[in-house]
């Protein structure tokens, strides 16, 4: 059995003492200076398990309610094509700031690419075609904007962000560390979420897909839309 002090009365007139016999756990008795503790009275080992079960359960509850929280859809009615893209404020993996308004003031339309853990391969796709064909054009830029929320908890920001600065994908990735602006665009988990915001904000095309041929197809007419007519020519914006 092994004996420790636990707490000090005050002056150390009274003392307690905790005991431990193998795995079974014992009350603590006061002990008077100059003498030997009273016997100990070991508690019922029921009691030990049923408080290591109790621990276990609701650490497993707490981690089971993070989760869901963490990776629950966003419910609400979508948008859809000419709904006013609302406007935000991203930081990159580099602290530097993004906002559609300011995208507006220099004239560009963009495609956002809205995606989380489970739609990573499918929307650096998406990004990937996306800069293969549109990348030197000065007047449409494209966004990844991550979901967060579907990040482990315990990973630091910060190698979350070195990790993206070592491998960066073909677009540029806003990271939505609450999921805000995944709510308000009311994307789903499932497959990647296009939205394709012409100059003015307006909502010009919106796709919910993987990527594939088809669907890329749906996102290369809805872009030659915005295209000017000449390569010296700017976007219009909505009247």
């Amino acid at each position: 059995m092994n004996i420790c002090v636990i707490t000090a009365g005050r002056g150390c007139h009274e003392w307690k003492v905790a005991a431990r016999s193998g795995n079974c756990l014992v009350e603590a008795l006061p002990l008077m200076p100059g003498r030997w503790p009273l016997p100990v009275r070991p508690l019922p080992a029921r009691y030990s398990m049923n408080m290591r079960w109790s621990i276990r359960f609701f650490l497993i509850l707490a981690l089971a309610c993070g989760a869901i929280l963490a990776d629950g859809g966003n419910e609400g009615t979508s948008l859809t094509v000419g709904d006013r893209a609302p406007d935000f404020v991203l930081i990159d993996a580099d602290d530097r700031q993004h906002s559609l308004s300011q995208l507006d003031r220099e004239g560009k339309a963009v495609l956002l690419i809205m995606g989380n853990r489970k739609t990573r391969k499918e929307h650096e796709k998406w990004a990937e075609a996306f800069r293969e064909e549109y990348g030197d054009r000065e007047w449409i830029t494209s966004y990844i904007v991550l979901d967060m929320r579907s990040a482990p908890a315990f990973a630091p920001k910060a190698l979350i962000k070195k990790k993206l600065t070592k491998n960066r994908p073909a677009a540029t990735v806003l990271l939505d560390w609450k999921g805000k602006v995944h709510q308000v665009y009311r994307t789903q988990k499932e497959t990647p979420n296009l939205y394709l915001i012409r100059l003015g904000g307006q909502l010009t095309f919106r796709l919910d897909a993987n990527f594939g041929p088809e669907a890329y197809l749906q996102l290369e007419k809805a872009i030659d839309h915005l295209r000017p007519k000449r390569a010296t020519d700017k976007l219009e914006p909505v009247r």
